[in-house]
């Protein structure tokens, strides 16, 4: 599947889920095209990839397997640059070479991911695994 029908097969998941809370957020970030089609492309991509991510840690979207376990396969993903085909990860990807340069090194991405999978552990297990005590 191509980035751009991968994001707007993302976008129609959050208007199906709160169309009233969603629309203008999906809409938003069409209208950046007209400005430059582009940094509306790539900016799309890497926020439906993340949203992607914070709903299934966050449980709001389910996933065949581990939330953690898909998640860090993603990371993966995008860590060495080996993105499966029709794979989430592909709107990672297209966001990252659109950005060009500034944005090869997928640091950017991951910080977010890490951030975002520290939390969740902590939440679901206790546990902050920078730490050698549970809390």
């Amino acid at each position: 599947m191509k980035p751009e029908a991968m994001v707007a097969q993302e976008a129609l998941v959050l208007l199906t889920r709160d169309f009233a809370k969603y629309h203008r957020n999906v809409v938003g970030m069409y209208l950046l095209s007209i400005y430059d089609m582009e940094l509306g492309s790539a900016f799309r991509s890497g926020y439906y990839f993340v949203r992607h991510i914070d709903d299934v840690l966050d449980g709001d979207r389910q996933v065949s397997c581990d939330s953690l376990a898909y998640v860090q396969n993603l990371r993966s993903q995008v860590e060495t640059g080996n993105y499966r085909n029709g794979s989430i990860a592909t709107l990672a990807e297209h966001a990252i070479n659109l950005l060009g340069a500034c944005c090869r090194n997928p640091q950017c991405v991951l910080s977010t991911l890490y951030g975002r999978q520290h939390v969740y552990n902590i939440q679901t297990t206790g546990v902050d695994y920078g730490e050698s005590t549970p809390r």
